[in-house]
């Protein structure tokens, strides 16, 4: 026969009246990690306690986390003093804690900081590795998981933006032990395309735990040596992960990785038209002053009389011409009077001149006789005088020195 059946309520009391009188759960001491830490607005602490295998839900209330000197974080390991007990209205186990004292970081921070030293001491975060985005894809791919609200945003927002780019759906695990060889696949499967301009890896927000498939050593390799530009949108705008750092763009979110990817068709459409009515403006207000320019010129008298600009040129022309006439034959003048001046000492220095007062010149054998001693006695002698010659012979020599 069948037991009589209870209530939920009645089973939930049974199994919190086991753990909470068990003595061995009434006073606890137990050292994990703190994950996904919550200060609720009631000032209460609410976040999970683990290790590399296990998880329990883990509570602080005021009255005990007030005596605390810090605040509790994601990553820091702890130990803490308590008790196990049962939330009914959950229908969950979890733990209360009466104390908190801080280890340091945890094993999966302490991992995440180690490779990123790794990978940054590389050079794998280095800018001069960060492919260009390209601005205008025609065909983008996104690797996020199945069914999940980050590919369904993803969507949405490619296609409100840019309805004319085709979108690749590569579904991927983003979470679990599987995830990390999952994403790796899907990048190389891409990277082997020549179709796909640009990549998105996303996945929403989660854990440090959730978000670790993105903190692994292979993924991020994957990412580096793909040649195909990769932006992440992992998690919320708070979360890091090594994927964004070696990533060629990070976005907060995986809406805004696809609002980096594509620009907004509407926007380019409004930009276009601002720029053409800028444009239009500018080459109105060029034309306009322009043509304040022509009208302000064609005002001008000389350009109505445009050869009346060249009259004064032809009077100081006339006025330069006879100027120089005048001075020409000045010039000449002066210099035809110094001229026959010269030429009257030239005359007067003539030998006819001379012949004219009355003198001759001797002459035997067509040299001139300037001494008596060129001459002998019997000589024929030439005097010329001025209208003419003679013919003479030498009979004496007086006074012969």
């Amino acid at each position: 026969m069948f037991k009589s059946p209870i209530t939920v309520s009645d089973l939930t009391n049974t199994i919190k009246d086991t753990i909470e009188y068990n003595p061995e759960l009434t006073d606890v001491v137990v050292k994990g990690e703190i994950s996904n830490f919550k200060s609720h607005g009631s000032g209460h602490f609410y976040f999970t306690l683990k290790d590399k295998d296990s998880v329990i839900k883990s509570v602080m209330f005021k009255n005990a986390n007030r005596k605390l000197n810090f605040t509790p974080r994601d990553g820091q390991q702890v130990i803490i003093t308590g008790y196990v007990g049962v939330y009914p209205q959950g229908g969950s186990y979890q733990l209360y804690v009466s104390s908190l004292h801080p280890l340091g970081e945890g094993d999966l921070t302490q991992a995440f900081n180690e490779l990123k030293d790794k990978l940054s001491n590389e050079g794998l975060f280095d800018p001069i590795h960060k492919k260009e985005i390209p601005k205008f894809p025609r065909k983008v791919a996104v690797i996020t998981g199945d069914r999940s609200a980050a590919l369904k945003d993803i969507l949405i927002t490619l296609e409100n933006r840019n309805p004319s780019v085709e979108v690749v759906v590569c579904c991927s695990l983003v979470q679990g032990v599987f995830a990390k060889r999952d994403i790796v696949e899907k990048i190389q499967i891409l990277q082997k395309r020549k179709d796909i301009d640009s990549i998105i890896l996303a996945r929403g927000g989660g854990s440090l735990e959730d978000l670790w498939p993105f903190n692994e050593e292979d993924v991020a390799r994957a990412i580096f040596n793909c040649p195909i530009p990769i932006i992440t949108g992992i998690g919320h705008e708070t979360d890091f992960t090594i994927a964004d750092f070696v990533a060629d763009a990070r976005a907060a979110t995986p809406t805004a990785a696809a609002q980096e990817v594509v620009q907004d068709l509407k926007e380019l459409e409004n930009n276009l038209e601002i720029y053409r009515v800028t444009l239009k403006n500018a080459l109105l207000n060029n034309l306009r002053q322009k043509q304040e320019r022509l009208e302000l010129l064609s005002s001008r008298p000389i350009l109505k009389r445009p050869l009346s600009m060249l009259n004064t040129f032809y009077q100081n022309t006339d006025i330069i011409y006879r100027e120089l006439v005048k001075e020409y034959r000045n010039h000449l003048f002066n210099n035809k009077e110094q001229i026959t001046a010269l030429e009257n000492q030239l005359l007067g220095l003539s030998p006819n001149e001379v012949l004219k007062r009355g003198y001759a010149l001797a002459k035997i054998q067509n040299q001139i006789l300037k001494r008596t001693k060129q001459a002998n006695v019997g000589d024929s002698v030439e005097l010329i005088l001025y209208d003419g010659k003679l013919i003479c012979e030498i009979t004496e020599k007086v006074g012969v020195k």
